[in-house]
């Protein structure tokens, strides 16, 4: 038998903190940008035990932490649905210097076929969204230019941008061999009540247009998030760690 006895541990064990789930609800819903309530893991510190919390630098560190968390919560994704009764395009051809040969030409414009059922989330992790929007046909030979009224609608959110255009393009039975298209009054941007803004914008440009079908696209991309307030509730949890900042400063003079 060993002449050396066993010495029991003095050193009190280290308190386990218990903690618990705080959830923030962030306000209600403001033009379809809804910030989401926000669930936190928040440690429950007993006053007796301090020690088991850690230094001061980790209770400042959770602190900016909290902080920086609030201020960068981003927005809800927002989802944007075409709504094709809402959209339109009139093209009419009109005369000009350039003319067809052995039979009619022009350029027509009708919807995508696509576009009908479009429907996608923009938000900071998708900034933007790019679909089929318009598609233009070629008939007959010769050249032609022409004006061209477009609608693009959606809702939701209830929303809707309508520009005006005009372009040319050289024809050969049937085929658009190279034609420009110019738009007006886009791209627009679109501010929501809680400052948030998106951009609506046409696809358009010189030489655009090549073949017998044509399809060009429009696009819808988040150009600025509203900040997001700071919830009541988050202060209060902000102002109780900031208090069990200043007893655990309070009790280590004391001692």
């Amino acid at each position: 038998m060993s002449n050396h006895a066993t010495r029991a541990s003095t050193t009190p064990p280290r308190p386990v903190n218990d903690c618990a789930i705080a959830l923030f609800p962030v306000g209600p819903p403001r033009n379809h940008f809804t910030k989401p309530t926000v669930a936190i893991i928040v440690p429950i510190i007993r006053t007796n035990s301090l020690r088991g919390i850690g230094s001061m630098h980790s209770l400042r560190s959770l602190l900016a932490a909290l902080l920086v968390f609030f201020g960068t919560l981003p927005a809800h994704a927002v989802t944007f649905t075409v709504d094709t009764l809402n959209s339109s395009v009139l093209l009419t051809d009109r005369a000009s210097g350039l003319r067809c040969y052995f039979t009619n030409c022009g350029v027509s414009a009708d919807l995508a076929a696509g576009l009908a059922g479009t429907s996608f989330d923009i938000d900071t992790g998708n900034p933007s969204e790019t679909f089929d929007f318009l598609t233009f046909t070629g008939a007959g030979s010769g050249g032609v230019t022409y004006d061209v009224t477009a609608t693009l609608a959606f809702n939701p959110p209830n929303i809707s941008t309508t520009s005006g255009g005009s372009g040319g393009a050289l024809l050969a039975r049937g085929s658009i061999l190279g034609g420009a298209l110019h738009w007006t009054d886009v791209p627009r941007v679109v501010t929501f009540a809680d400052g948030t803004e998106i951009k609506i914008n046409f696809q358009g440009g010189a030489g655009i247009l090549l073949g017998h079908t044509v399809t060009t696209s429009a696009s819808v991309s988040l150009e600025k998030v509203a900040p997001v307030p700071l919830p009541a509730s988050a202060f209060l949890l902000l102002f109780g760690l900031g208090g069990l900042v200043g007893l655990r400063r309070f009790k280590a003079t004391a001692v």
